[in-house]
């Protein structure tokens, strides 16, 4: 871990805390499409299940004024499925595992209100976010900001360090414009907040920082 802040002019040149946020930009949810049909994320479960396949997995576009949220690509990426045990139907409710026995549930579109919530209660819940924190590793050098976007440092990080992640800031905004979202760090003895994603205000290009997605962090992390 470098503690140097050269990483304001190298890569968060004119960002910084920008008051309070605007309410441009669409909410994500993770999909996924498999045989027609497409399934919504609906929470956590540690019930038993048994690999059926593959999925396309959705991507996501939350930041900026035409952000489309979730969608499909042309070429969207493959996920492995699961099917509960215990008769569930596969074409109403799959799995996707996420980690330590944890499947990820999703639940078809067209299923009704009524139906997805006896098959939440059928599904016990089980939650991933984790009290002591995850473990998040810099994909880039990336300052450790007071608050979250913000251009005063405590710390700098360099391609590889690997700090612990406390919570999770969906949405904040530099002093341009820019926005994005950061997760609380614990860097030594210093304590503040690295990026995770930026769009960028001039080019509309998105910058990540770290190699864990803002999914999975979003999953995993309560709200700061």
């Amino acid at each position: 871990m470098r503690w140097s802040f050269a990483v304001l002019v190298m890569i968060f040149p004119l960002l910084g805390c920008g008051g309070p946020e605007s309410p441009a930009g669409s909410d994500c949810s993770l999909a996924v499409h498999r045989d027609a049909t497409t399934y919504i994320e609906a929470g956590f479960t540690e019930h038993a299940a048994s690999k059926v396949g593959k999925a396309d997995g959705a991507d996501c576009d939350d930041m900026g004024a035409d952000a489309r949220g979730a969608y499909f690509a042309e070429n969207p990426h493959q996920v492995d499925v699961w099917s509960f045990d215990g008769g569930l139907d596969s074409s109403k409710v799959i799995g996707v595992r996420e980690s330590n026995g944890i499947f990820r549930v999703f639940i078809a579109e067209a299923v009704s209100k009524a139906e997805a919530k006896e098959l939440s209660r059928v599904l016990p819940r089980a939650s991933t976010n984790d009290p002591q924190g995850v473990t998040v590793t810099a994909a880039r050098e990336v300052l450790v900001s007071t608050t979250p976007l913000g251009d005063a440092g405590v710390a700098s990080l360099v391609e590889g360090d690997s700090v612990t992640a406390s919570c999770f800031v969906a949405r904040a905004q530099t002093n341009i414009g820019a926005r994005g979202s950061a997760v609380r760090v614990e860097a030594g003895d210093e304590t503040g907040y690295a990026a995770v994603a930026i769009r960028d205000v001039e080019t509309d290009e998105r910058i990540t920082f770290l190699e864990q997605s803002e999914h999975w962090l979003r999953s995993h992390l309560p709200e700061c």
